[in-house]
């Protein structure tokens, strides 16, 4: 340890040493910047930067950038979460009946989602892989997609969720395509989307 010390450059004495926030765009530490720092590191955001600043700068509307800032923060309301809220809520999917409503499953492993998906153009490899959290899922494939694509895919997840919450509060659950269709839009996006 000594001899790393030894070996540290000493800069001649006309340079002035300053301390610097790296946390601060101005290199200023202030608490509130410490605060926000350790509340975003929390919550996982560090790592997730590339995600956060493609999801804002998305041509899509406001109410789909904010459901997609929602599945980053896994705060939809899903059985699962719920569950931690109110004690003896059943986590049981209402659509398969044979797992737990986990934002992952609902939006990405339930045989309904994972068709609906694969019909808006996702292949099998942007399909698979094990993921805990939804967050690592999506970044994965926003490495691989254009800005375009990716608007669409959340379009789709967005209806793809309003169609469970339509079993969940309606009793009526809409056949693939029809999720598919009201996501995409006219014929002519849709056959843009699949080339």
């Amino acid at each position: 340890m000594g001899e790393y010390i030894w070996n540290l450059p000493i800069p001649p004495n006309d340079v002035n040493d300053s301390r610097t926030w790296i946390q601060n765009p101005h290199g200023a530490y202030t608490a509130k910047s410490a605060y926000s720092w350790l509340s975003l590191k929390r919550i996982g955001f560090g790592p997730h930067r590339l995600f956060w600043r493609i999801i804002w700068k998305l041509k899509m509307l406001s109410k789909i950038k904010i459901f997609s800032w929602r599945i980053g923060q896994d705060i939809l309301p899903t059985y699962v979460n719920i569950a931690r809220i109110c004690q003896n809520f059943s986590t049981i999917f209402l659509r398969c009946k044979n797992s737990d409503e986990m934002l992952l499953h609902a939006l990405k492993e339930c045989l309904k989602a994972r068709e609906t998906l694969i019909l808006g153009g996702m292949n099998n490899r942007l399909l698979d892989g094990s993921y805990v959290r939804c967050i690592d899922k999506l970044e994965d494939i926003l490495r691989e997609l254009d800005a375009k694509a990716i608007a669409n895919l959340f379009t789709l997840l967005w209806n793809c969720w309003n169609n469970i919450n339509k079993l969940v509060f309606q009793g009526k659950d809409d056949p693939t395509m029809v999720v598919w269709e009201r996501a995409s839009g006219p014929l002519a996006i849709i056959l843009e989307f699949l080339t």
